[in-house]
């Protein structure tokens, strides 16, 4: 059956972005329903080997989003986990580590936080996130100065849209409310730090889509809200951010 693969991951560069392919392959998928409903048997995520093992590797020049190969041959998305995408029938969204040739590339910070996270923490071990995020209009206009704290936007068709995404993923979300004009925070259940992570990834990209699909651009960085918050170090890279959390936890 020919279905859509999105190879999904994230770029090298300072202030990470999530990146996205398309390709059209051949190959038997569980069933996920798309836009038409989806069929409840089916997992939250698939990530067996056998399953993984059918989706194709992707090699790609990194030069220019700061995945450059050491020895200058391309690198290559090697998928870890399977979506179902709930936007789009008989298609899925492919959660990739970066690898250079054989080992990963020295920004992948997935594969170095599924070693450091059996060292640090035990199997009943849990952590949450937050994401924050901003609605921007195609003018450029993010927030109005005296409104924030009223939670005023134009922006409720955006979030409506993603929940109802994460509810037919059944992504782990616990709650989404706004901290200010067009300004949401997205706090997830407790769970794996790096399944956690993906969730957040996946969902990062399915805002990009969804803003898209509604006239707005949709803006993770902390300059966009920090006259509101408490300004942070911009990583944008959730793996490394915990990776940093539980480092200095043990110090």
């Amino acid at each position: 059956m020919k279905v859509i693969l999105d190879y999904i991951w994230l770029d090298g560069k300072t202030i990470s972005d999530v990146r996205h392919l398309t390709k059209i392959v051949d190959i038997n998928l569980p069933d996920y329903g798309g836009r038409q409903g989806f069929v409840n048997k089916f997992p939250r995520v698939i990530e067996t080997k056998e399953d993984l093992d059918n989706i194709p590797t992707v090699s790609i020049d990194g030069s220019s989003i700061g995945l450059e190969s050491k020895d200058g041959n391309d690198i290559n998305l090697i998928p870890v986990k399977i979506y179902g995408n709930p936007l789009r029938n008989d298609s899925y969204y492919i959660l990739c580590e970066v690898y250079d040739g054989s080992i990963p590339h020295s920004s992948n910070n997935r594969a170095s936080l599924k070693n450091l996270v059996p060292s640090i923490l035990d199997k009943t071990s849990f952590v949450a996130l937050i994401e924050n995020f901003t609605i921007i209009r195609n003018d450029g206009n993010t927030f109005k100065s005296d409104a924030y704290s009223s939670g005023e936007g134009d922006s409720d068709g955006i979030i409506n849209d993603l929940l109802d995404c994460i509810l037919k993923m059944g992504i782990f979300i616990g709650s989404i409310n706004t901290i200010g004009y067009n300004i949401w925070e997205m706090k997830t259940e407790l769970g794996s730090p790096v399944h956690l992570s993906d969730d957040i990834i996946i969902l990062r990209h399915l805002l990009y889509r969804i803003s898209k699909e509604h006239d707005r651009i949709v803006s993770f960085s902390n300059k966009h809200f920090k006259t509101i918050t408490s300004e942070k170090d911009e990583i944008n890279d959730p793996y490394l951010s915990i990776k940093k959390i539980l480092k200095s936890s043990t110090e």
